[in-house]
């Protein structure tokens, strides 16, 4: 058991929308069950994101929750209003893309008063013991650790399930020179004031270069199910997630080749990027539709194999997915580039790349998977954090 009071900064923490958030919320309730009391700053949710399927009400309110609401005023300048001529947009792109230090795409880049005075109010009215961050977005990270920096009393552990610098999405790729070197800076300043600083790949933690090699700690990405399930097996094919960029094309390339061996399967893809891909996945024995929420656990309990989608930038990356997909016990049929992920799915009896399976011939290694499953817990990571926290000194 522990007494923490644990500052969690996390931007998208439900009932905001986003796995981001119901990742760190599967942590935030176990520490609520080993005795922590759990503050948590975040994003104001909009009016129609009062409730959600991701997390129990009755876990909600036992947590302090403090909204930030702050609109990003350069990500706004992306969309037209009465009140913003296109004068005044493009003044101000040209402005934040060559005199801001940093990266002004950043959801909380515009955002460090307002998170340092939540803070300054928090810890006014009950000590912080530790402030847990996790991102993206990243400069979270960073209005913690200016924090801590006036606040020696303070633990700070960051988490970053993406990569940083070295992204290709959250407007890194279009950093200009001044840009680039402002978040180098922050990244430092962070891993200089960070007590911790953990990833889910080796990959992102190479990115924070520090003397305390001890202080990196590998974090694997989650899942929160109470036991594995077992379902008829004959509703067909799913995939349930992300369509990553520029992966339709291994996805037309996978379908066709599939479809021409295997006409008469039929696939469900639910993806919030949907609109996308359905142009260019015309085949009759496919259906591309909107994300369900909560209620994809039946389609998946109940479904003869589970697609596993990558891109070319995390091939090798064994996202939330992966780990929580394995509770339903059924073979992963993979799309995209070859990688660590794919090597891994075949060598270890989990699946085969989509166009070769062949379900006559693959037999599920269910003990691995079961292995695995075990392994990648919520609660497992949870007490690690903790542990860790609670031996700090």
């Amino acid at each position: 058991m522990t007494n923490k009071h644990i500052v969690v900064l996390n931007w998208h923490f439900p009932p905001n929308e986003g796995i981001g958030g119901r990742r760190t919320a599967l942590l935030v309730k176990h520490w609520l069950e080993a005795g922590a009391e759990i503050t948590v700053i975040c994003k104001k949710p909009h009016d129609h994101q009062r409730s959600s399927d991701w997390i129990d009400e009755k876990i909600l309110n036992q947590i302090r929750i403090e909204y930030i609401d702050h609109e990003n005023p350069y990500n706004a300048l992306f969309f037209r209003t009465e009140n913003r001529s296109k004068w005044i947009r493009i003044w101000k792109k040209f402005y934040y893309n060559f005199f801001a230090v940093g990266n002004p795409i950043d959801q909380t880049f515009f955002c460090g008063d307002e998170i340092l005075y939540q803070l300054k109010k928090i810890h006014e009215q009950k000590p912080i013991d530790w402030i847990f961050t996790s991102g993206a977005p990243f400069y979270l990270a960073y209005w913690a650790a200016l924090f801590k920096a006036k606040n020696d009393s303070i633990h700070l552990w960051s988490d970053f399930r993406d990569p940083w610098l070295n992204a290709i999405n959250y407007g890194m790729l279009h950093l200009s020179a001044p840009q680039r070197k402002g978040d180098d800076a922050v990244r430092d300043f962070v891993t200089h004031y960070a007590d911790f600083i953990s990833a889910p790949y080796p990959e992102v933690l190479e990115e924070f270069e520090t003397e305390k090699e001890e202080t990196k700690i590998l974090i694997p990405h989650f899942h929160d199910q109470e036991s594995m399930t077992t379902g008829e097996s004959e509703n067909g094919w799913i995939y349930a997630g992300e369509i990553y960029e520029n992966s339709e094309a291994y996805w037309k390339n996978s379908l066709t080749r599939t479809l021409q061996i295997n006409p008469q399967i039929n696939i469900f893809i639910y993806s919030q990027h949907y609109q996308k891909i359905k142009p260019i996945l015309e085949f009759n024995q496919v259906q591309v539709l909107a994300p369900i929420g909560s209620s994809i656990k039946e389609h998946l309990t109940n479904c003869s194999c589970i697609i596993i989608s990558l891109g070319d930038h995390n091939k090798d990356f064994f996202t939330t997915k992966f780990y929580d997909h394995l509770g339903y016990q059924k073979p992963y049929l993979y799309i995209g580039p070859s990688g660590k992920v794919l090597d891994f799915i075949e060598s270890n009896g989990l699946g085969r790349r989509m166009e070769e399976f062949n379900p006559e011939k693959f037999t599920y290694n269910s003990t691995f998977a079961h292995q695995l499953w075990e392994e990648h817990k919520a609660s497992v990571m949870a007490r690690l954090i903790l542990d860790k926290m609670d031996n700090h000194v």
